[in-house]
């Protein structure tokens, strides 16, 4: 496997230096001075999981390569900001604008979230394989919904069609798995997809030996009033990472941590509200400085 630099610095490759840091809206305000008594104890480059947490989306075990993917949130590029800042004490505010312009292409934009994907075959050659993906970044897809919600719709429809009914029973239009009743929509499947936006196609990664793909997915109004219905319904919501070719199909749910800095990307004020009522609380994260090590 490889170090979490060789990643790290193959997706920073090519970054804007130029460019303003103001780009993307993060500043120097935005991040605190270093403060040394944290620096030992914060920080652990084997734990780190920023800029992006690894999964591998697809491994075809015939020919023996992979699909690897990261998927980025502003939150995630924050923390491992202020990370470097605590590593290195830096303190000078060009430096800190510099290592916020070095990550400047891998910054998602407020409501985005950035998918990055490697194809990599090591014991054959990447190039062999460069027609197979040819429109690859058609397939991806970033999904969110309730799946539980989804599999009573189903239900529901099979039922129907068994017993040529065209309008359902009171059971049948109602999810009462929440704290209220959830009136349904049976003609929708309740599992939603981003706008999807391609921002590099099948580049390749001299650093990895790798074909790599980035897509950002970008949430609307629409897409978060669901998720607030979902929420307040206390139904679970899930973000999954699709790849939807017939002949490479996968369906991986995002670990716990990158599913609820989404929800906090897209709808911070909601999730704050969520929590200071006891609704929702954030997955722990073995990479956070703990408390008891903070000058006070």
């Amino acid at each position: 496997m490889r170090k979490w630099w060789i990643f790290t610095t193959a997706l920073i490759a090519g970054a804007i230096f130029a460019a303003p840091a103001l780009a993307q809206g993060l500043t120097v305000e935005d991040f605190r001075p270093a403060i040394p008594s944290r620096v030992r104890h914060s920080y652990d480059l084997s734990l780190s999981r920023y800029p992006g947490q690894r999964m591998l989306l697809y491994w075809d075990k015939k020919f023996d390569y992979k699909i690897y993917s990261y998927i980025y949130t502003r939150q995630m590029i924050i923390d491992h900001i202020q990370t470097t800042i605590d590593k290195y004490a830096l303190s000078d505010a060009s430096q800190i604008e510099n290592l916020i312009n070095y990550y400047l292409d891998v910054t998602p934009q407020e409501r985005e979230a950035i998918a990055v994907l490697y194809f990599e075959a090591p014991k054959i050659s990447n190039r062999y394989f460069l027609n197979e993906f040819v429109d690859f970044e058609d397939s991806v897809f970033l999904e969110y919904g309730a799946p539980k919600v989804e599999k009573h719709v189903l239900r529901a429809r099979k039922q129907m069609a068994k017993e040529r009914r065209d309008y359902p029973t009171k059971d049948e239009m109602v999810y009462e798995a929440g704290k209220h009743p959830l009136f349904l929509d049976l003609d929708s499947d309740y599992l939603y997809y981003p706008e999807k936006v391609m921002l590099e196609d099948q580049t390749w990664d001299p650093m990895n030996d790798a074909y790599r793909w980035v897509i950002a997915f970008k949430f609307s109004d629409e897409d978060i009033a669901r998720l607030e219905e979902f929420l307040l319904n206390d139904i679970d919501v899930t973000f999954s990472l699709v790849l939807s070719r017939p002949e490479m199909f996968e369906y991986k749910a995002l670990p716990k941590l990158q599913q609820y800095q989404i929800l906090r990307m897209v709808d911070p004020e909601f999730i704050d509200f969520e929590e200071s009522i006891d609704e929702m609380s954030p997955p722990k994260d073995h990479t956070k400085a703990k408390e008891k090590y903070w000058l006070k």
